[in-house]
């Protein structure tokens, strides 16, 4: 999968815990998140980072997340 965005009003956490073996082999190369809750940014951040993607923040509401060069699986 190329590219996936999450815009879900709160439930963020509940759909990436559900894509969590997608994440963890990388099969989704490219994510944007909307967060609906400030105060979970170091949480959205890091359960990417622990996948190998690296992030940035598009604006304080929108995380990019992309799959780490080289780090691709198969």
């Amino acid at each position: 999968v190329d590219l996936v965005k999450v815009d879900v009003e709160g439930a963020e956490f509940m759909v990436l815990e559900g894509m969590e073996k997608s994440l963890s082999e990388q099969r989704i190369q490219h994510l944007v998140v909307e967060l609906h809750d400030a105060d979970q940014r170091y949480r959205l951040e890091e359960l990417f980072h622990r996948n190998h993607y690296a992030t940035g923040w598009l604006d304080s509401t929108h995380l990019f997340a992309t799959v780490k060069l080289g780090e691709v699986k198969a």
